[in-house]
C-alpha cells in the first residue's frame, strides 16, 4: 500500500528564487484564434513542423519528463547545498498555472518516468546519508501525496531509463549493472530489467542478458514499442570502430536484433517516445524521438529527427534539421516529449526549454493566421496615417494603386515587413489570399472595431480541410466552414 511520503517544505521565497519562468512574448497577441484540427488517420498528422521555441525554467534544471498530456513538466533541480553535497530534488510544474512542487527534498535522483495515466512517477534514487548508502526504484504521486518503494541496490547500480510498458500499468523496464542474483553479472554490464509492482518480491525483477559484444549506455533510453511487445534500445558493438546503432529487444523472448546504424557525421545519443494521451491521441502511428550531436571535427549541429517504426526498419520523418541552429543541447538523456506529439522538451544550458510542433496541416493554417496578424497590424498603422480611415480607392490620389479589389495590397505595402504576408501559399497566383470587404472600404477604424463579428479579411478559397481563415475588424481571427 501507498505510504505517506517524507517531504521537507521549503519556504515560498526560496522556492521562487530556485525556479525563474522565461515566457517569448510576440509582438502582436490576438485573444482568439481557433485551430482544432478533426483528427484523422494519415501520416500527414504527425506533427513535423516547429511552431515556437521557448524557454521554460532556468538554473541548473536537468532531465525533463512531460506528462502524457503535456499538463504538466517533472524534471531535477542540481544544486550544492551549504554542506558542499551536490543533490537533485524532483519538481513538477504545472505548466498552466506556472505552480511548481517537490517531490523530493536533500535526494539524487537520477531519471523518472510518467505512468500512462499521469498520476504516479517512477523514480531511480540514490541515498547517500543512509548507512550504508544505498540506491533503490520509487513510485510517487504527482500531487506528492504518497510514495512507495519498490526495491533498493548499491549506489553504483542506480536504475537509468525508466520506461512503463504499454498496455501494463505494473510493469517498468530499466537500465542497471545490478546483479540478482549474486554472482549473476560478475562484470556489473548495464542490463535491461523489467519489474512488476504487482507480483511477489521473488518474481518481480526480470534481467534481459546480452552477448558480450553488444553493450549499452545506462542513459541511452529505452522505448517501448506501442504495442508493448520489445522495446528500443541504443547499443553499442564492440569493434575496431565500435558504432552506436537503434536495436530492438523483444519482450518476453529476450531476442535483440539491430535495427538502424549509426549515420557517419553525427551520433545517437538518447532515444525516446510519445507516451500514450489518457483519450487517445490524433497521430496514428508510434513516433520515435532520437537526439543526434554532431561527432568530432565535424561541422553538422545538434538535431532531433523523428522515426517511424515500419517492420523490421525506421522511416524519417524529418529529413531537415528540426531544432534552431543555434541551439546547444546538454546532458543527452534530457529530451522528452508528451503523449499528443505536440511538446518536445530539452535541456540546453542547464536551462530546460520546449519546442511546439504542428502537423503540417496545422503549421499551414497557423501560418495563415499569423499573416492576418501582420495584415491588421498593417490596417491599424494605414488608419494612423489617414485620418483613422481604411484605405478605398478614392484615397489613391497619384494613381500609384492598382485597379480592382486588390488597391488595398499597394495601400499597405509600405506597412509590411514582408510581402509574403499578403498570401497564405506560395502557389497563389492572385495578388492575395484575402478579400478585403467592401462594405468597410474607407470606413473608420474605430467604428468598425466596435462591431464585433464583421469580416474585415477573409480567404479567397477554403484552403485548409474546407475552411478559411478570416479576420473581423476588431482583430479577432476565427476558422470558419465553407
Amino acid at each position: 500500500m501507498p505510504i505517506r511520503p517524507r517531504i521537507t517544505r521549503v519556504n515560498t521565497v526560496a522556492a521562487s528564487l530556485a525556479i525563474l519562468i522565461v515566457w517569448l512574448v510576440a509582438d502582436c497577441t490576438f485573444p482568439r484564434r481557433s485551430v482544432a484540427e478533426p483528427a484523422t488517420a494519415s501520416l500527414s498528422d504527425v506533427p513535423v513542423r516547429v511552431r515556437q521555441t521557448r524557454p521554460l525554467v532556468t538554473s541548473a534544471f536537468l532531465s525533463p519528463r512531460l506528462s502524457p498530456t503535456g499538463a504538466s513538466l517533472a524534471y531535477l533541480n542540481a544544486v550544492v547545498d551549504e554542506t558542499g553535497e551536490s543533490r537533485r530534488d524532483l519538481w513538477v510544474t504545472d505548466l498552466q498555472s506556472m505552480r511548481s512542487q517537490h517531490l523530493t527534498a536533500s535526494s539524487v535522483c537520477f531519471d523518472m518516468a510518467w505512468s500512462a495515466d499521469g498520476v504516479w512517477l517512477a523514480v531511480s534514487v540514490q541515498r547517500p546519508r543512509l548507512d550504508p548508502p544505498r540506491a533503490g526504484l520509487y513510485l510517487m504521486r504527482a500531487d506528492a501525496t504518497a510514495t512507495r518503494e519498490l526495491f533498493s541496490t548499491a549506489p553504483e547500480d542506480v536504475p537509468t531509463s525508466l520506461a512503463w510498458q504499454p498496455g501494463q500499468p505494473n510493469r517498468i523496464a530499466f537500465i542497471s549493472s545490478m546483479e540478482r542474483p549474486a554472482g549473476s553479472n560478475p562484470l556489473h554490464r548495464h542490463l535491461i530489467w523489467l519489474f512488476d509492482t504487482a507480483a511477489t518480491e521473488a518474481e518481480a525483477l526480470t534481467c534481459f542478458s546480452f552477448p558480450e559484444h553488444l553493450s549499452l549506455s545506462p542513459r541511452s533510453g529505452l522505448t517501448w514499442s506501442s504495442d508493448g511487445t520489445g522495446i528500443y534500445f541504443l547499443g553499442v558493438e564492440e569493434a575496431d570502430s565500435p558504432k552506436t546503432a537503434i536495436w530492438f529487444l523483444s519482450v518476453p523472448g529476450g531476442s535483440a536484433r539491430k535495427v538502424l546504424d549509426e549515420p557517419e557525421n553525427s551520433r545517437f545519443a538518447s532515444l525516446c517516445a510519445a507516451p500514450p494521451a489518457p483519450g487517445g491521441t490524433a497521430v496514428p502511428r508510434q513516433v520515435l524521438a532520437l537526439l543526434l550531436l554532431p561527432k568530432r571535427g565535424t561541422e553538422s549541429a545538434a538535431n532531433v529527427c523523428l522515426l517511424l517504426p515500419e517492420d523490421d526498419r525506421f522511416r524519417s520523418l524529418v529529413p531537415t534539421v528540426l531544432l534552431p541552429q543555434e541551439l546547444r543541447i546538454d546532458y543527452t538523456s534530457s529530451i522528452s516529449w508528451d503523449g499528443t506529439c505536440r511538446r518536445l522538451a530539452y535541456v540546453r544550458d542547464r536551462d530546460i526549454w520546449l519546442i511546439e510542433l504542428a502537423t503540417p496541416s496545422e503549421a499551414a493554417t497557423l501560418d495563415c493566421q499569423d499573416n492576418l496578424a501582420a495584415l491588421y497590424k498593417a490596417f491599424t498603422q494605414y488608419a494612423g496615417q489617414h485620418g483613422g480611415l481604411l484605405p478605398s480607392p478614392e484615397q489613391d490620389t497619384e494613381g500609384k494603386w492598382r485597379q480592382g479589389d486588390f488597391f488595398w495590397v499597394d495601400a499597405l505595402a509600405p506597412f509590411l515587413e514582408q510581402q509574403s504576408v499578403l498570401k497564405c501559399s506560395s502557389r497563389e497566383t492572385l495578388p492575395s489570399s484575402y478579400s478585403f470587404n467592401r462594405d468597410l472600404w474607407g470606413k473608420s477604424l474605430a467604428d468598425v472595431s466596435a462591431t464585433r463579428d464583421v469580416p474585415l479579411l477573409t480567404e479567397t478559397q477554403p484552403s485548409h480541410g474546407g475552411r478559411r481563415n478570416v479576420l473581423t475588424s476588431d482583430g479577432q481571427i476565427h476558422l470558419q466552414a465553407g
